[in-house]
């Protein structure tokens, strides 16, 4: 696939709202809850015209509430986990990418409404953690998925936007304190070697 650069890019100018609440207990537990909503203006996209080229797009908006917690089971484990759920648009107008005499020609199409570029409407993270602070050792197994995520846009309508599909993340890291300066860890990424 050719790839063209985009000397026309503009910076992405973003304006984001949060809310957040958070509670605190006695023995190490903490929960907490966000809302957020986030308008961007010149978003920038991966964008398959033909070729593969970065293009800004005119208004994007992301919004969604996430759920924080961290529960200590024992003394030395303690679970930890977030789940984000977001819901994304993006609205543009579609253009054909043309080179004439090399000049670079974007001609105007239709309007298109669409998931935001890059985000996932769904997020989950989770971890459990072992940790000994006499012998300075630590283990944690963590798992990560997240939805459908658009990875590259098709300006044309022939052409389908390409989606990079949910994966079933789940890493492994034990890490060990040697004296007071070093430290060795091992980390097993991807376990399951998922598609």
């Amino acid at each position: 696939t050719a790839v063209f650069g985009n000397s026309n890019l503009k910076i992405v100018n973003i304006d984001n709202y949060d809310l957040r609440l958070e509670s605190y207990f006695k023995n190490g537990d903490d929960a907490s809850i966000s809302f957020y909503y986030k308008n961007f203006k010149n978003h920038i996209e991966l964008i398959n015209s033909g070729g593969v080229t970065w293009q800004n797009v005119d208004k994007s908006r992301i919004y969604g509430i996430e759920l924080e917690g961290k529960k200590v089971i024992t003394k030395n484990l303690d679970f930890r986990a977030n789940l984000t759920l977001s819901k994304s648009e993006t609205e543009y107008i579609r253009t054909r990418f043309e080179i004439d005499g090399g000049v670079k020609n974007y001609i105007p199409l239709d309007t298109v409404k669409r998931d935001m570029f890059g985000q996932a409407p769904y997020v989950l993270n989770a971890m459990m953690t072992y940790t000994s602070d006499s012998s300075g050792f630590t283990a944690t197994v963590s798992y990560n998925v997240q939805g459908p995520r658009l990875v590259i846009v098709s300006d044309l309508k022939e052409l389908p936007n390409i989606y990079e599909m949910p994966r079933h993340m789940v890493d492994i890291k034990f890490s060990k304190r040697l004296g007071r300066h070093f430290n060795v860890s091992l980390t097993i990424r991807d376990l399951f070697n998922t598609p």
